[in-house]
């Protein structure tokens, strides 16, 4: 979790100005402070540690039991998608045989 950072409801314009005027009179000493908790998070946890936890706390913010997440991809282009828990994918087989006889694509 960042430390460092100013919590902001994006939803609440009087909160919103005041954070970021708070930000813009923020002292040296306190950004720098900032940072440096922000940076050494950001240092220990890599890219898969953070994928994960975000994961995980999708997850938890679930409301719907009957919901699942299923990882679509590879490498930078894997995505999380929601989807039912009755969905069922579609054999290989027949979606080969369908492709292979459709006369327009």
């Amino acid at each position: 979790v960042l430390l460092g950072f100013l919590r902001i409801n994006p939803w609440n314009n009087s909160a919103l100005c005041s954070t970021f005027e708070k930000a813009l009179r923020m002292g040296e000493d306190e950004k720098k402070d900032r940072f440096q908790c922000n940076l050494q998070h950001v240092a220990q946890q890599s890219q898969m540690d953070w994928f994960e936890d975000f994961l995980t706390d999708l997850r938890r913010a679930r409301k719907r039991d009957d919901v699942r997440l299923e990882s679509i991809g590879f490498g930078a282009k894997m995505r999380q998608v929601a989807i039912g828990s009755n969905f069922q994918k579609l054999p290989i087989n027949a979606v080969l045989q369908a492709f292979r006889s459709a006369r327009t694509r």
